[in-house]
């Protein structure tokens, strides 16, 4: 008995060796562990830590913020199938959808403070009233006897010297405290609350109709998607929305936060003008930053953001809009085989390229080519779209 007790011992204290060293061993583990938390943690750094760029695909990926969104089997397919579905081409629009009620859907684009029109900017205005022609008269009225007309619209400063006669509702009394960004800025959540429909920028052109967006959008709130996100769910570009229903909960909101913002801002703006004797200037264009009176860029609209969030979240935004880059690649998640616009985005990298005509553009602008802007065109006498109309 005495022997076994020893030779079971023996045999648990005998001689094994380990074939690693206790110092490897323990630089291993710690090896192991700095990976698992630069693994956790890599989504947030690189978030921060990536340039600011307009690149589609990086913007995609810094919007992440989580690298568990591609670590988990699925995660990825799930959320974009879900867009497919709800976005798809063949979703049914209900009858009592709320812009078959409307006679006309307006088209707002935005020109003020008075300076002369750059050819490229012309002929972005060109392409919208050009791919929008009166289609009663040109399909007769039996082809949409039960559709509205869509108009392209110019806004000016006509327009603003009769607000309640010329667009049918009145300005903030510190309104004309803004600079002309700032302004535009303004006008287009008015427009949209007032009269509903689309808003683009001055420098977006036109590439086709935007009919068939509304033959399948019934949401009160749309737009082109931005080249961010929240999250999986793409959010709305501010300078291509619609079609938006009028006076709806979103666009209510929206006017009454912006007459809050304004009467929050008025101090600072009266005191800007009499430091600068009521005419403010800035640079144009005004980079990404303050302006004179110390607004931060997109100041007087940025804050619908977080509400266009929760749209989105909840199913409620449309995002039937195709914007395109110069190049004719989607900007977003890409689920239209067809480009609606081009943002050519003249605050920035195209401002020196305002001389630019629609010649240019077509020998220069690989989207165009193609397209009914450029085809079997020459140097086009641009049809001057800056006539007002009362008509809504």
């Amino acid at each position: 008995m005495v022997n076994l007790v020893v030779r079971r011992d023996h045999k648990l204290k005998g001689n094994v060796r380990s074939p690693f060293k206790p110092g490897l061993v323990c630089l291993l583990r710690s090896f192991l562990l700095v990976c698992c938390v630069l693994l956790v943690c890599c989504g947030w750094g690189l978030y921060y830590l990536l340039p600011d760029t307009r690149d589609m695909e990086i913007n995609k990926f810094r919007n992440r913020r989580s690298i568990l969104y591609y670590l988990l089997p699925g995660t990825r397919e799930m959320e974009m199938n879900k867009l497919r579905n709800r976005r798809s081409i063949h979703r049914p629009v209900p009858a009592n959808v709320w812009w078959r009620e409307k006679e006309v859907i307006t088209i707002w684009t935005i020109w003020i403070g008075g300076s002369q029109i750059p050819p490229l900017v012309q002929a972005a205005m060109e392409s919208c009233k050009t791919a929008h022609p009166n289609d009663r008269d040109q399909h007769g009225a039996s082809a949409y006897a039960r559709e509205p007309h869509l108009h392209y619209r110019v806004v000016t400063d006509e327009d603003l010297a009769d607000p309640e006669g010329r667009l049918k509702f009145s300005l903030h009394p510190s309104f004309f405290l803004l600079d002309n960004i700032e302004k535009s800025d303004y006008l287009r959540a008015e427009l949209l609350h007032h009269h509903g429909g689309f808003y683009l920028d001055a420098d977006v052109l036109c590439l086709q109709s935007f009919r068939d967006i509304l033959d399948r959008s019934p949401f009160d709130a749309a737009g082109a998607q931005d080249r961010t996100h929240y999250g999986p769910y793409p959010s709305l570009s501010q300078n291509t929305l619609g079609p938006f229903r009028p006076e709806s909960p979103t666009t209510t909101w929206w006017h009454d936060a912006l007459h809050v913002t304004m009467d929050s801002l008025t101090p600072q703006l009266k005191a800007c003008h009499e430091n600068y004797g009521g005419t403010i200037p800035y640079p144009i264009p005004r980079w990404y930053g303050t302006s004179i009176c110390g607004i931060e860029w997109g100041g007087v609209i940025d804050f619908v953001k977080p509400v266009w969030k929760a749209l989105a979240e909840d199913n409620s935004l449309g995002h039937d809009l195709a914007m395109c880059d110069v190049e004719g690649n989607q900007v977003g998640w890409g689920y239209s085989d067809n480009c609606h616009i081009v943002h050519l985005g003249t605050a920035g990298e195209f401002y020196e390229r305002h001389n630019w005509n629609l010649r240019d553009l077509c020998r220069n602008l690989k989207v165009l080519r193609g397209s009914h802007i450029c085809s079997g065109r020459e140097e086009s006498s641009l049809v001057r779209v800056m006539t007002n109309t009362s008509r809504f």
